[in-house]
């Protein structure tokens, strides 16, 4: 894959992939009633931030491709409803695991 230095193995971009899965999917447990409870000490916004700030410097280095923008969208979509006072945790859910797909669309640029 062609990034703005040179280009990237497919096994890095694969590594690169598991570890931002790894990151959106943690905002699961964060969240779920069934789950949430062993995580009282994490801060939900900050993740998603410092998330969506490591998307953002991906998408500069691997030449802006759509599938990092459609993470992102799907991302700030989560972290707005989990701000909303009307949260409903199937629907961030549901944000949550399309941006850990969508992330997985990487390596077709």
């Amino acid at each position: 894959m062609k990034y703005l230095y040179g280009s990237i193995p497919d096994s890095q971009v694969k590594e690169i992939q598991k570890s931002i899965r790894g990151s959106i999917f943690f905002l699961l447990l964060c969240v779920d009633p069934k789950t949430a409870d062993s995580y009282p000490d994490v801060d939900v916004n900050k993740i998603f931030e410092n998330l969506l700030d490591k998307l953002d410097g991906y998408n500069t280095l691997l030449l802006y491709p759509l599938a990092i923008a459609d993470t992102m969208s799907l991302l700030q979509a989560a972290q707005n409803l989990y701000n909303s006072p009307m949260f409903k945790y199937w629907k961030y859910r549901k944000l949550i695991l399309d941006a850990g797909m969508a992330i997985l669309k990487i390596e077709e640029v």
